[in-house]
């Protein structure tokens, strides 16, 4: 069973890759930074046994990064006030205000997410259950798949090759939100050294597996197979921050 991480605000999980024999050239050690609040995020959908769940509805509330000043930002949808835009891997978003809070919601099923609007009710941040809330039952089998998770201002570690073909990073997050987010809502299942997860090969294959209740580990590729990228999470291990930047002599 996952637990959540030891600090709340800071990543404490850093990938390094153990390949085989030679080691893989032209990899840089780096942060990628998020520099403002990032809202509360989580994610609904439909849960399969023994499968990974369909309908998977990723929401965003309270985002203060987001401009506003421009708000709404994409094209007018079926509703007054709520706008919407295609993204990646053919993902629908949605984006409306409920007062001054924005909300966004992204997904593959266009009708499910517009059931929302009504639904999606944002809360006091000193409330039991921080961020967002239901006004209702949630529509046609959807259930909450992750809880409403605070995404703060923080640097993540990554590894990225010089050509860009794969990249390793440990987002900030839960598993879903963190997939749904980068548009990858058609998941298979998949287990790797002990850590579950789900993949994903609509877009660039992806494999995101589960660290902690609010650390992913996501690995993905422009150039490799789905064969190929999980031999190479295979070979991605954890460690500590000193030893992540010993391992790839990186300072600040």
């Amino acid at each position: 069973m996952l637990t959540a991480s030891a600090n709340a605000d800071r990543i404490d999980a850093y990938p390094i890759i153990n390949w085989p024999g030679d080691p893989i050239p032209n990899v840089n050690a780096s942060y990628s930074f998020h520099d403002d609040d990032q809202g509360w995020v989580g994610t609904i959908g439909v849960i399969h046994p023994d499968a990974a769940p369909s309908s998977i509805i990723s929401i965003n509330a309270g985002y203060t990064g987001m401009n506003t000043s421009s708000f709404p930002f994409s094209n007018p949808g079926r509703v007054p006030g709520v706008y919407e835009t295609t993204v990646t891997n053919g993902n629908t978003t949605l984006a409306w205000k409920v007062g001054d809070i924005p909300v966004v919601v992204s997904g593959d099923n266009i009708d499910l997410m517009y059931q929302l609007v009504d639904l999606v009710q944002p809360t006091e941040t000193t409330s039991p259950r921080a961020g967002y809330q239901f006004r209702g039952p949630l529509p046609d089998g959807l259930t909450e798949l992750e809880t409403p998770y605070h995404r703060i201002a923080m640097r993540t570690p990554s590894l990225l090759t010089n050509d860009g073909s794969f990249g390793v990073a440990v987002e900030q997050g839960p598993l879903l939100n963190t997939l749904a987010g980068g548009g990858y809502t058609k998941l298979d299942t998949v287990t790797v050294n002990g850590l579950y997860g789900f993949k994903s090969a609509t877009g660039y294959p992806t494999i995101g597996l589960a660290l902690s209740t609010d650390e992913t580990l996501y690995i993905y590729s422009q150039s490799l197979t789905m064969e190929q990228l999980t031999n190479l999470a295979e070979n991605v291990t954890i460690t500590d921050e000193a030893s992540w930047r010993t391992s790839y002599e990186l300072t600040d």
